[in-house]
Parts: structure tokens; sequence; C-alpha cells
């Protein structure tokens, strides 16, 4: 047990910018403004394809410029 009460910090850490996020992006999802429970907002994801599309697209380039950089440097230093 005392070798685990250095990693306190760090398992907070991931509860507060980690889960709780998580529990208010699920909270969001299924209730609506007034706070009742609704499964309206998945009915209406398909209005965001276009921005879903976008945001895959974009991570994609990104990874590839990362990936890019990435090898050469890497090998580098090696």
């Amino acid at each position: 047990m005392k070798e685990k009460i250095p990693a306190m910090p760090y398992i907070i850490w991931t509860l507060i910018f980690t889960l709780i996020p998580l529990i208010l992006v699920i909270y969001f999802a299924f209730t609506n403004q007034n706070g009742d429970f609704t499964v309206n907002n998945f009915a209406s994801v398909s209005s965001f394809a276009p921005v879903i599309m976008r945001s895959i697209i974009l991570a994609l380039i990104s990874t590839l410029i990362c990936l890019i950089l990435a090898y050469p440097l890497s090998y580098y230093i090696s």
C-alpha cells in the first residue's frame, strides 16, 4: 500500500480531467435542455454528418503530418 501513495496525484488528475468530462458528455447526450431523459439527440445525429466527416478528415491529415515529421526525426535521434 505504501508504494501507491505517490501515484495518488496522477489518479486524482485522471479522475478530474478524464472521467468527469466523460460523464458530463454522457449526461448531455441523454438529456434535453430541461434535464429530461431523451434520445432525440441521437435521432438528429445525421444532420451533423458533414461536420463529423470534416473532423475525421482533419484528424487523418494531422496524423499524416505528424508521421511524416516524426519518422525522420526519430531516425535521426536514434
